[in-house]
């Protein structure tokens, strides 16, 4: 008999030589900023999301080689000061983790749709003013120390976490 546990890890997906912005416009009461200023709009989409759409190459043996896509809570940090950099909590027993273990390409994607700010203007979500981050780079592992309690105040949702088993 064989025991599986599940690691979850925290990942960051990253440009080389890319560093945090230390003053992002990640917050506005007046909705998304202007979108002529795309670091802005894109630090803005990814702190007020709370998923990501991930694309990897997957590594099963049915589509090996072939594109997948997953969907990974996301968080930029704690709601009232985020970074913009989106961090993904997975595990490496996940389909998506197995994926990166292998090949950590990824492209990773969210969207004003995801809020109601799409639908309250009466865009279509392809509409190109219902804005969108498309991120693709190397998925590298956080040497972030996150237990169930920090990531579900991070991704501000209380201790129900989306019925996530993380380890406590």
């Amino acid at each position: 008999m064989q025991i599986l546990v599940a690691i979850s890890i925290c990942f960051v997906v990253t440009r080389a030589g890319a560093a945090p912005p230390t003053t992002p416009e990640t917050t506005t009461s007046h909705g998304p900023p202007d979108p002529s200023n795309a670091a802005s709009m894109a630090r803005y989409i990814i702190h007020n999301s709370d998923w990501a759409s991930i694309a990897t190459i997957s590594t099963l043996s049915r589509t090996n080689h072939y594109p997948f896509v997953n969907l990974k809570s996301l968080s930029d940090g704690p709601p009232s000061n985020g970074t913009g950099v989106p961090y993904l909590y997975m595990t490496q027993l996940d389909l998506t983790g197995k994926d990166v273990q292998k090949n950590n390409r990824v492209t990773i994607m969210v969207t004003l749709a995801q809020s109601d700010y799409c639908k309250q203007q009466s865009y279509d979500p392809q509409d190109p003013r219902c804005a969108r981050t498309i991120l693709t780079g190397r998925l590298l592992k956080g040497n972030v120390g996150f237990s169930r309690k920090t990531w579900c105040t991070l991704i501000n949702d209380g201790e129900q976490c989306f019925g996530m088993h993380l380890p406590n």
